[in-house]
C-alpha cells in the first residue's frame, strides 16, 4: 500500500454548512441528478489470468485490448487481449534513453489508424507527453516514440494531461492556477483556464484562499472522449462533472443536489472526515462513467461502498453499478462495451490484485 501513497502523493490525489448545495448564480446549465432509473448491484471475481508481478495504478482500453500502467516498476506497460486475457506482451524500460520510458502515468487516451494502435502518456520525471505505437513497442525493445512534446516549466507539477488536438495540450495536477491549463505547442503559448467557483459562496471561497486550498478543492480528473469531441473534468471533493468541447468551453455540468463540503481542520487541511466522491472516470462514445469512492477521506483505501455512475452525454443519469469490494484509492478502472464486463485494480490478498464484474441485460 505504501506504493498506492506514493503515488498519490505524486498526482496529489490525496484528498464540505459554509457553502449552499445547489450552484447557483452560473452562466452555464447544471443538471441536477436526484435519482438514477436503474441500480444495479455487482459481485466481482478475480482475474488470474492476470499476472500479479507488478501493481498497476492505472488502466486503459481500446477495442479489446487492456492497458495495464505500473509507473514504478519494470516494465511499465501490460497489454492483454479480452475477453480471455491473453497476454500480448509488455513494455517500457525505465530510463531516459530515447528507447526508454521515465515514471509514466497513463490517462487512457488511445487511438487507432487502420489496424495500428497507439497512446499518450506523460512521463513525469522528463515532463514529456508521448506518443507511441504499442504493438511496435511489444514486438521491439528499440522502438521511439512516434511523438514527443516536452511541456513548459509552467505546468508546475500537472502530471493530468491529455492531447486535445494535433496542436493543444490541456492538464491539470498538484498546485494548479485554475481548472486545467491550456497549451499550444505551435506558439509556445500557455494560458489557465479560471477556476470554475460557480455556487460557491463567497464566504468559502475566501477561507479556501486564505488557507491555499483552492487548488486543493478543485482537484479533479481530466479525460477525454474516445472521437475527441468533448473532454470531461470531474472532482474528488464535489459530486460534479463538467463537459467541455474541442475549444475548452464549458458546456454544462453535471451535480448532486445534496452534498457536503469538506471541512478544515485547525492545520488548515481538509479534514479526514471530508467525503470524497468522483476519483477517477471512463469515458466512451457512448457514456459517462464517473466512479463514487462515496467514503470519507481516512477510508478511502478501505472503502467497500464503491458506485460507478452512469450519464449519457446529454447529461441524463443512464443507471447505478454498486460494487461489493473496494478499488484503490487511484480509482483505475475501465469498461469493456464490447463484452459487458467492469475490470478494477483492488489488492484483496498477495494473490489477487485484479477484479471483473459482469453487467447484466445491458446493450450500449
Amino acid at each position: 500500500m505504501n506504493r498506492v501513497i506514493r503515488f498519490h502523493l505524486i498526482l496529489s490525489l490525496s484528498v464540505f454548512s459554509l457553502l449552499s448545495c445547489t450552484r447557483n448564480n452560473c452562466s452555464k446549465p447544471i443538471k441536477i441528478i436526484k435519482n438514477f432509473p436503474r441500480i444495479e448491484s455487482l459481485k466481482g471475481s478475480d482475474i488470474p489470468e492476470i499476472k500479479n508481478d507488478f501493481f498497476a495504478l492505472q488502466m486503459g482500453l481500446i477495442d479489446s485490448l487492456l492497458i495495464l500502467c505500473d509507473y514504478e516498476n519494470n516494465p511499465h506497460f501490460h497489454i492483454y487481449h479480452l475477453p480471455d486475457f491473453e497476454n500480448l506482451g509488455n513494455f517500457g524500460k525505465q530510463g531516459k534513453g530515447p528507447t526508454d520510458i521515465s515514471s509514466p502515468v497513463f490517462w487512457g487516451q488511445t487511438k487507432k489508424i487502420d489496424n495500428s494502435y497507439y497512446m499518450w502518456f506523460f512521463q513525469m520525471d522528463l515532463m514529456k507527453q508521448t506518443y507511441i505505437n504499442i504493438f511496435k513497442y511489444i514486438n521491439d525493445g528499440k522502438s521511439t516514440p512516434e511523438k514527443t512534446i516536452e511541456m513548459p516549466p509552467e505546468i508546475d507539477m500537472s502530471v493530468n494531461i491529455i492531447t486535445l488536438n494535433d496542436s493543444i495540450m490541456i492538464g491539470t495536477g498538484s498546485g494548479a492556477k485554475g481548472e486545467f491549463f491550456v497549451y499550444n505547442i505551435n506558439s509556445d503559448f500557455i494560458r489557465w483556464q479560471q477556476f470554475d467557483l460557480c455556487g460557491t459562496s463567497s464566504k468559502f471561497a475566501e477561507i479556501l484562499k486564505n488557507n491555499n486550498l483552492l487548488s486543493e478543492y478543485r482537484l479533479g480528473k481530466i479525460k477525454i472522449k474516445p472521437d475527441k469531441s468533448r473532454f470531461v473534468k470531474s472532482y474528488i471533493y464535489s459530486p460534479f462533472i463538467n463537459i467541455y468541447d474541442e475549444n475548452t468551453k464549458l458546456l454544462f455540468s453535471i451535480g448532486k443536489d445534496k452534498y457536503s463540503i469538506p471541512e478544515i481542520n485547525k492545520n488548515g487541511e481538509f479534514s479526514q472526515e471530508s467525503e470524497i466522491y468522483y476519483s477517477n472516470i471512463f469515458l466512451s462514445n457512448n457514456f459517462i462513467y464517473a466512479l463514487n469512492q462515496n467514503c470519507k477521506l481516512k477510508e478511502m483505501n478501505n472503502s467497500k461502498d464503491v458506485e460507478i455512475e452512469v450519464f449519457d452525454w446529454d447529461g441524463n443519469a443512464v443507471c447505478k453499478y454498486r460494487l461489493n469490494e473496494g478499488i484503490i484509492a487511484s480509482g483505475a478502472f475501465v469498461i469493456d462495451e464490447i463484452n459487458n464486463m467492469i475490470y478494477t485494480v483492488y489488492p484483496k490478498n498477495d494473490s489477487s490484485y485484479y477484479s471483473r464484474f459482469i453487467i447484466n441485460n445491458v446493450k450500449f
